[in-house]
Order: C-alpha cells, then sequence, then structure tokens
C-alpha cells in the first residue's frame, strides 16, 4: 500500500474522462493529499497555509478559534511572538501553531 510505502516517491495512475495519467508524487505529498480528502469528506474546513506566511490579526484569531481582541491580549503579554508593520501587527504562522503547541 503507497501509505505504507518506504520509498520517497510513489507512481500514482489519475483516470479522467478515459485517459490515464502517470504521475510521480513524493509519498510525503500524497499521504498529505489523503489526509486532506479524508477532512472533507468528514465536512471539516481544510486550509493550506505556508509555514512561512505572516497573518493579520484576524487571520491568526480566526485559526485559534477567537475573538481579535483575545488574540491582541495574547500579543501584549507575549504569549504569541508576532512583529509590527506600520501599525498594524504581522504573526508568522510558524510561531501561532507553536503558540496552539504549548497550549495543549
Amino acid at each position: 500500500m503507497i501509505l505504507e510505502t518506504k520509498a520517497e516517491f510513489q507512481t500514482v495512475t489519475i483516470q479522467s474522462d478515459g485517459e490515464k495519467t502517470n504521475v510521480v508524487l513524493p509519498v510525503a505529498a500524497f499521504r498529505l493529499f489523503i489526509d486532506i480528502l479524508a477532512n472533507l469528506s468528514q465536512g471539516n474546513a481544510v486550509q493550506v497555509v505556508p509555514v512561512h506566511a505572516e497573518l493579520t490579526t484576524q487571520e491568526a484569531a480566526d485559526l485559534l478559534m477567537v475573538s481579535r481582541p483575545y488574540l491582541i491580549q495574547l500579543l501584549d503579554r507575549g504569549q504569541v511572538k508576532s512583529r509590527k508593520v506600520g501599525t498594524h501587527r504581522r504573526i508568522k504562522y510558524s510561531d501561532l501553531l507553536e503558540f496552539k503547541n504549548r497550549e495543549k
């Protein structure tokens, strides 16, 4: 089975309108794709965010499922790292994940 292989890459056949196309994928990408499909089939929303992305305070609050004022309190207390861009704050996605993991 592809998900249990030790190979780094796997060839996957995609069939659409009777045409078959072979695609070579890293196994890690294929596993991620399966996880995304599993979540979507359960009715869960899925969002792909680059690890180095910077988020607005509203985007960060939405990802944490908290209010923006509560997130601002976390930023003011230094519990979540952020930086200022003019008068606006930006939070690295990786810093937000770090906070979320600490809070678990």
